[in-house]
Parts: structure tokens; sequence; C-alpha cells
């Protein structure tokens, strides 16, 4: 018996309803397994309690407790040292 693949799971936090609705249903289309969360506090409740394989996120949503790039920091320093070769780099 063969087991058929995962579908990719994509968590999107936008608060924009259009623009989030858009996203889900491309990524739908797909193939992906798009979930959805339409605030900062929804999304990060979600990204707590599951696993994903991408996170879309909106950063500048209203009402969020932080300001910037909370969840790129460590990663972007360590794609910057070339740590995860299949993530985003910095130009040099």
């Amino acid at each position: 018996m063969s087991s058929a693949a995962q579908p990719i799971r994509v968590l999107t936090v936008e608060d924009d309803s259009a623009i989030r609705r858009g996203i889900v249903d491309a990524l739908r289309f797909a193939g992906y397994a798009p979930l959805e969360a339409a605030t900062g506090d929804a999304g990060l409740a979600m990204a707590i309690g599951q696993t994903y394989d991408l996170l879309l996120l909106d950063l500048v949503l209203p009402g969020a407790r932080w300001t910037g790039n909370p969840a790129a920091g460590p990663s972007h320093q360590a794609n910057a040292a070339g740590d995860y070769p299949h993530g985003p780099r910095r130009r040099k």
C-alpha cells in the first residue's frame, strides 16, 4: 500500500480579506493546503498550535503587538550566513 504525499501546509496571516482570499484560493488551486488567519493574534495561536511548511505573513497588521519583522529575526540572520540554502538571502 503506497501512501500519498501530504500536501504542503501554508499558513497565510493577512488582515485584508480580499487579499487573503486571493492568496488562499491561488494556493488551493496550485495543490497546497492553505490555512488562514485574519489577525496577528489568530495567526500566532495557529502557528504555535500546529506545524506548517510555509508562513505567509503580512508585516503590517493593525493591532499587532510587534513592529518590524519579528518572525524573520533569527532565520534572517541564519540566511545571511548561508545556513539555510533554500531560504531567502540578502544581497551582499
